[in-house]
């Protein structure tokens, strides 16, 4: 009975660690979206499903030339980011970058620094031609 117990136990923990480890994560950041796009900061259409995101956007919109914002996904120094612009071609403007959690980055982060992009936003002046 002693030795039986002395094997059972381990065994036990062994299959119950593999159980655990065999479930994996939750994390669906590399699966896609349903319209097959991925994940951006964890979830699908962030414009509509991160609040912080959501607040900027409405923001922007009520601001003086809400009707030229653009909103642009990316990637700095191996991050994901959210840059806002504008979309008037003779205006000057400075990207303003924010991180997934909304955090802004230092103006010294230029448009031309972010790679990736993908433009996920804009207001209704704003024509783009493929």
């Amino acid at each position: 009975m002693v030795k039986t117990q002395f094997i059972l136990r381990p065994l036990a923990v062994l299959l119950f660690s593999a159980a655990v480890f065999a479930c994996g994560s939750d994390d669906d950041s590399k699966s896609s979206c349903d319209d097959g796009s991925d994940p951006v900061c964890g979830v699908c259409n962030p414009v509509e499903n991160l609040g912080w995101l959501r607040d900027k956007i409405a923001e922007a919109k009520n601001g003086p030339q809400g009707n030229m914002v653009t909103l642009y996904t990316g990637t700095y120094e191996n991050q994901t980011v959210f840059v806002q612009g504008l979309c008037c071609a003779s205006c000057q403007w400075i990207p303003v970058i924010w991180t997934c959690d909304g955090h802004k980055l230092d103006d010294s982060v230029t448009f031309q620094s972010i790679t990736d992009q993908k433009l996920i936003w804009h207001g209704g002046d704003c024509q783009f031609y493929d």
